[in-house]
């Protein structure tokens, strides 16, 4: 472990670590690359958590925490490598991101799937921030939960997660529950495990009430899950060189991002500038919002054409989920002749610079303290989470004197373990040994050199019951569904 600490300390990495106390092996690292800091600090706005599997040799949990720039790309904040997916370990990770923005606007939208001790922990540590959860994974339990009754289900589904208006909701729910007459348990389960405890945090006529800029799913962390992995090519690595491949992560993103601000700060689509009606229109946003929010804006004014100056006409959905001019907000500019006001636009969309956000004023304004460094960030996370540690008050690890240990292989993950390999170890099946059965009736007796396949491709008894299905493996989260649980038909 003195490589990682000397590696992290090198390159100016913001980290914390806990061991076992009893064993002096370690159980949680949190590291996070200062460019992300930078990133994050200058937009803090939005959150997305989620842990991935099979990336290191001690098969540790790895959660990934990323960003979302305003032009609609995915930066990575932090990551933590934990040995529990417990409450505890969730809050103390989250501990060590909020210890890092000291004096910065906190997250405003948090975005997970239903992860209950993930749920607490982020409820605990960031309070004032809204909870959403992730459509496509609730999807993906429901059609696995449910999959008789899935073609039935999803059309009014969509119908009902996207309803704009309690009555529209109401009426979608009402012939959701008819057409489901013949279903009784796929009903009771859509009403106990999502719309009546979570609906808030993923129907649309909750979630649009407050600002979450386009956000519903998690697929950009997945996404990001997807380009580490790439680059850890392995899931046999050590801890050492996953961080040293996480490094280059984190340095490759950096680059685009700085690359699409800058862009976004100096060129303009040719579609704003087509006529002088459009030029007047977006004359004040053109090089100080981004391009990906004038597409948004661009939209609407489409729109405006026809919803006119009328709010019942509207809805309001751009103004209320995105924080920018929505069809009847421009409609009235049109009338008058007079450009969008630069203030109509959330901060979020204007933040074309790497400079600190403070919650101190209603726009994004850089800090004056020439003095946050990357030591004084570390020292202020070893106070605050030095009470924290496994080790009680005792100094926080030094890379040229630690002696905490390598971590121990985890043999209960929350991986994707293959149910095939648990039935017939359950069981007792050996699987290189051909079973001795007799030939079936009405048959050609077998050759006297039987084929290759002819063992793997044996199922027996026990394992062809319907009561299984070898082509399913459970959901690694836990708000998926668990192969020990009932299926809906």
């Amino acid at each position: 472990m003195q490589v990682v600490m000397e590696f992290l300390e090198h390159n100016d990495f913001v980290h914390e670590s806990r061991a076992n106390a009893s064993i002096n092996e370690l159980e949680d690292l949190f590291f996070a690359h200062p460019k992300s800091l930078e990133i994050w600090r200058a937009l803090p706005h939005v959150v997305l958590m989620d842990a991935t599997y099979n990336t290191n040799r001690y098969k540790l949990p790895l959660l990934e925490i990323v960003g979302v720039t305003p032009t609609n790309m995915t930066f990575c904040i932090a990551f933590v490598y934990m040995h529990k997916e417990k409450k505890p370990n969730y809050t103390w990770a989250l501990d060590c991101l909020k210890s890092l923005m000291d004096g910065c606007m906190l997250p405003r939208v948090i975005i997970i799937d239903r992860e209950l001790a993930l749920m607490n922990a982020y409820n605990s540590v960031f309070p004032n921030a809204k909870g959403l959860l992730c459509r496509w994974h609730i999807n993906n339990c429901i059609m696995k939960k449910c999959r008789s009754s899935w073609c039935i289900i999803y059309p009014l589904w969509k119908k009902l997660v996207e309803s704009t208006t309690e009555e529209t909701y109401n009426i979608t729910l009402a012939e959701l529950e008819q057409q489901l007459a013949g279903y009784p348990g796929a009903l009771l389960y859509l009403n106990t495990v999502w719309l009546r405890p979570y609906k808030e945090m993923f129907v649309s006529i909750w979630t649009d009430k407050f600002l979450n800029f386009g956000n519903h799913t998690t697929n950009k962390v997945e996404s990001q899950h997807a380009k580490t992995k790439r680059y850890l090519d392995t899931a046999q690595l050590d801890i050492a060189k996953s961080v040293k491949r996480i490094n280059e992560v984190v340095n490759t993103q950096y680059i685009a991002i700085r690359t699409s601000i800058g862009n976004d700060l100096i060129s303009t689509r040719h579609r704003f500038t087509l006529d002088k009606e459009l030029r007047t229109h977006f004359r004040n946003l053109c090089h100080s919002v981004s391009i990906y929010a004038l597409e948004i804006i661009f939209k609407e004014y489409e729109r405006s054409k026809y919803v006119r100056p009328i709010v019942d006409n509207c809805g309001c959905h751009v103004r209320a989920c995105y924080g920018l001019p929505c069809a009847h907000e421009q409609a009235i500019f049109l009338n008058n002749a007079r450009s969008l006001p630069l203030e109509s636009v959330d901060k979020f969309w204007k933040k074309l610079n790497l400079s600190p956000c403070t919650p101190l004023t209603d726009d994004c304004t850089p800090l004056t303290d020439d003095n946050i460094t990357y030591e004084v960030l570390q020292k202020k996370i070893d106070e605050k989470l030095k009470s924290q540690s496994r080790f009680g008050n005792q100094n926080i690890i030094s890379p040229s004197t630690t002696s905490v240990g390598e971590p121990s292989v985890q043999k209960n993950t929350r991986g994707r373990p293959s149910l095939k390999n648990t039935i017939f170890r359950k069981t007792k099946i050996d699987l290189n040994q051909n079973p001795q059965a007799e030939d079936p009736p009405n048959q050609d007796p077998p050759s006297q050199n039987p084929r290759r396949s002819s063992i793997s491709t044996y199922t027996p008894d026990c394992v062809r019951s319907n009561s299984f299905d070898l082509n399913q493996e459970p959901d690694r989260h836990s708000s998926c569904f668990n192969h020990r649980q009932p299926i809906y038909y």
